[in-house]
């Protein structure tokens, strides 16, 4: 029978999951407690995330294994694929076997799974870092808000922070009501519903200037619309200013 470990969708809650589940023979799978069941019978178990006992499992991987490991692992968990945490455990059962270098084998059953997760959330990242627009609020904070594949506000918000340091901003992921906010000097995580944003008329200036200039620079006889959806997936345009125009 299947044994089945269950976590509350926190990557510690992850980490705690794999120490539990490391062990097991037989069939094991790790999955969020509210993903849909398995199909299969299986013997499930709660994971109780313990920020100590997670601890200990990253400095292991970091120490045993090295940071491009623990990159690929924690990029990989931002995916959100439903069967992620099992690739996972998969993955460093073989890497603590192989040693550091098992992050280099990527044709390897047990490490292409977790390789293509974490080089499209990577992609996704590099992506959005040029794409993204912030917007003045009447409040004065700045705004930005996207609906990304994958669960990337985390990843992004060191960037803005560094690019940005001198504003105060909200990064929000609308579609999974999840937002970064920093004041300057430190950035943080926390829920945010949709929400209807008043721009400054100076925003609102520069917003009309910067859509009337897309609109006559790409005049039918030079777009390239395939080169647009190139370089600017089609599935992100619904944020950009100058395709808003």
């Amino acid at each position: 029978m299947m044994q089945l470990f269950l976590y509350d969708g926190s990557f510690e809650g992850l980490m705690c999951a794999i120490a539990s589940a490391y062990r097991i023979q037989g069939d094991v799978a790790i999955q969020k407690n509210d993903d849909p069941a398995p199909l299969l019978l299986a013997h499930v178990q709660d994971v109780q995330t313990d920020s100590a006992q997670a601890s200990k499992v990253i400095e292991a991987i970091v120490q045993k294994l090295g940071m491009e490991t623990f990159k690929r692992v924690s990029y990989a968990y931002f995916s959100e694929i439903p069967e992620i945490g099992t690739d996972i455990l998969h993955f460093l059962r073989y890497a603590f076997k192989t040693g550091p270098s098992a992050v280099e084998h990527l044709a390897h059953p047990a490490v292409k799974p977790v390789f293509k997760a974490s080089w499209r959330v990577t992609r996704e990242v590099h992506l959005m870092t040029g794409l993204l627009r912030f917007s003045e609020t009447k409040s004065g904070i700045y705004y930005g808000c996207f609906e990304p594949t994958y669960d990337i506000t985390t990843l992004l918000a060191p960037h803005f922070a560094s690019r940005l340091s001198d504003q105060t901003w909200v990064l929000h992921d609308v579609r999974r009501h999840l937002a970064a906010f920093y004041d300057q000097k430190n950035w943080w995580l926390a829920e945010l519903e949709p929400t209807i944003q008043s721009y400054s008329d100076e925003e609102e200036f520069y917003r009309t200037l910067w859509q009337s200039y897309f609109k006559h620079i790409a005049i039918e006889s030079r777009r390239s619309t395939e080169r647009q959806r190139q370089h600017m997936p089609k599935k992100y345009w619904k944020y950009l200013i100058e395709i808003k125009g």
